[in-house]
């Protein structure tokens, strides 16, 4: 009698994502603490938005940040161009832009690889204009035609 050996099942690769987190400083702690999704428009300069990458693939990647103001328009559209593990590229040429977008430093931490971004508030017309209420930032990555591989929602509140 002969025995057959049953191989297990292929593992799936997880799909890429993204964590957001918000402060309203910028650390070079692993994780900003304590965790604050609410700011006061008057107070804020600017918002720190920390992302935390994971299952993304090695070498200079892409992302797209879009940021929807509490109305549902789109605020503005920009992209962020990170280091996965070793690479030589530190630019990404992008068709439509007129320079290239620079690729910054990734930090290992326990929620993923890190990099983050300054969304300014003071002087811009999120404060002239007063755009308080739950704002949503979605993190398309390489692409902004596939669906978000991040949805992560912020609010900013005017005090009285």
């Amino acid at each position: 009698m002969s025995m057959s050996t049953i191989a297990p099942p292929p593992t799936a690769t997880p799909p890429p994502s993204a964590t957001v987190r918000f402060a309203d400083y910028w650390t070079e702690d692993a994780v900003p603490e304590p965790e604050v999704t609410r700011f006061s428009l008057w107070e804020t300069t600017d918002l720190v938005l920390y992302f935390y990458f994971s299952n993304v693939a090695e070498g200079a990647r892409l992302a797209w940040l879009e940021y929807v103001t509490p109305s549902g328009g789109v605020y503005q559209t920009t992209p962020l161009g990170f280091a996965v593990g070793e690479t030589d590229v530190s630019e990404i040429a992008v068709e439509g832009l007129w320079t290239p977008v620079q690729v910054q430093p990734t930090t290992e931490t326990a929620l993923g690889l890190r990099t983050d971004v300054v969304l300014p508030i003071a002087g811009t017309p999120i404060a002239a204009y007063e755009m308080t209420g739950a704002w949503t930032v979605r993190v398309y990555l390489d692409s902004t035609e596939t669906e978000p591989i991040a949805v992560a929602t912020v609010d900013f509140y005017v005090d009285e």
